[in-house]
């Protein structure tokens, strides 16, 4: 049976919330979060999914810190993660078959994550996966293939 990983990669979404509040005179950013960085691609790796609901009330709070946000989506955009996950993916399911042969991996950048996790995070979603990273720690992407190992 053939596997396949989907990839969801809410940059350009996190991008215009950042240019957004930047230009709004006085922006609401719990709205304008969900308006262009949740939302828009929740569909591609969240909905239907079994705990869709309470995934998306934790994801619902905005990151207030532009320019660190800023700089994180800069980070995460110029690392192939893609090409790791993939090939990650690619091994995982050689040793462990999944029961589906789709499944969807959305990242996104979380700047409260330390070092003590390494910078990275992930949880399931009945089917597919959220993995949340800070690339502003040192060797976050060492522990994307471990993560997505555990969320598997």
């Amino acid at each position: 049976m053939d596997y396949s990983l989907k990839v969801v990669l809410p940059y350009e979404g996190v991008k215009k919330y950042i240019n957004t509040v930047r230009t709004a005179e006085s922006p609401d950013l719990g709205k304008l979060w969900l308006e262009h960085a949740i939302d828009p691609y929740w569909s591609e790796w969240a909905a239907g999914q079994f705990n869709e609901e309470r995934t998306h009330a934790e994801m619902s709070g905005p990151v207030a810190d532009i320019d660190k946000l800023e700089t994180a989506v800069e980070m995460l955009s110029a690392f192939n993660i893609e090409e790791l996950l993939r090939n990650t993916y690619d091994k995982i399911v050689q040793l462990l078959p999944p029961q589906e042969p789709e499944k969807a991996v959305c990242i996104y950048p979380n700047l409260t994550l330390g070092e003590s996790l390494h910078g990275v995070v992930g949880a399931c979603l009945d089917d597919n996966f959220l993995i949340q990273v800070n690339p502003a720690v040192s060797g976050w992407e060492r522990y994307i293939p471990w993560v997505l190992a555990c969320v598997r």
